[in-house]
């Protein structure tokens, strides 16, 4: 079981020219030698990243080859204005006959990251709540409404924004981290997985403590390096030197979203946002 380096290049951990406050950190390790997981750090503009996250149902090379498919069909959607609906939606409709013909269906997760306005606007096709900590409020999770892809090919997505305040840091993960099992078969969860983010939040100061911080959480858990199915993840993280942080006991519990803290757009899939914008683009298989 190792890494695929040719075909899924590594997202690094660091800083960008783009975003100079904020560090990217990410891991993906498969259950077997190819996985259908990938995350994906994507430049748009001078203050604009587009963070990916999707897990193909399966595993191996089946698996695998969908997840390139979807790779290359984001590529191409990113090079478009920007409206996470407009391509989440056509991703669904450009992969829609190749994924119900086999049976098969993609959890995956559109964040675009504006770091001139502190906003996040994310989409989602059934997958993992996104989490959110910083400095001032309870932490979010968030989980706009959206079908898997595959799975109906008219289906609506719908998209959230949600501000970025100072020293944050965001979580993007698969269903493998919190389906982690330990030698009894007990699995890590979704409550393990958000008091393991308050807590490490608190105390990281990049990304890349964050994401050894998880890395070894899951390892202790499982008391194996060999997982039972993909777990990969993504995080963004306000690097901005501090000397103490606001961290207060009202960041112990974990709020789902609310309507006064989240702005909830419904956007028509048919109609795009004038915002032009270039991005690149690139996926990850396996890094611990």
């Amino acid at each position: 079981m190792h890494a695929r380096a040719d075909l899924w290049p590594q997202v690094g951990s660091s800083t960008t020219p783009l975003a100079p406050r904020y560090g990217f950190a990410g891991s993906c390790l498969s259950a077997m030698e190819v996985g259908g997981d990938l995350f994906d750090v994507v430049p748009l503009d001078d203050h604009s990243t587009l963070l990916v996250i999707a897990d193909v149902m399966g595993k191996g090379l089946p698996a695998s080859l969908f997840a390139a498919s979807l790779r290359g069909f984001v590529r191409k959607l990113a090079q478009t204005p920007v409206c996470p609906v407009a391509w989440l939606t056509e991703l669904n409709e450009i992969m829609f006959e190749q994924l119900s013909s086999e049976d098969a269906f993609i959890t995956a997760q559109l964040v675009v990251a504006d770091m001139l306005r502190q906003q996040l606007r994310i989409v989602n096709a059934g997958h993992c709540p996104l989490l959110i900590l910083d400095g001032e409020n309870p932490a979010l999770a968030v989980a706009p409404d959206g079908m898997p892809l595959g799975i109906q090919r008219d289906a609506c997505y719908f998209e959230e924004r949600v501000h970025l305040h100072n020293f944050s840091s965001v979580l993007l993960y698969t269903d493998g981290v919190t389906e982690a099992q330990d030698m009894t078969g007990a699995l890590f969860g979704q409550s393990r997985l958000e008091h393991w983010f308050t807590g490490a939040a608190a105390n990281a100061h990049s990304a890349v403590e964050l994401k050894q911080s998880l890395l070894h959480e899951l390892r202790t858990f499982q008391r194996t390096d060999s997982p039972t199915d993909d777990q990969t993840f993504l995080i963004l993280s306000d690097e901005t030197p501090r000397l103490a942080m606001p961290w207060g006991t009202k960041r112990l519990g974990l709020q789902h979203h609310a309507t006064s803290a989240v702005t909830r757009q419904r956007d028509s899939v048919l109609v795009s946002e004038p915002d032009p914008e270039m991005p690149a683009f690139h996926t990850h298989s396996r890094a611990a």
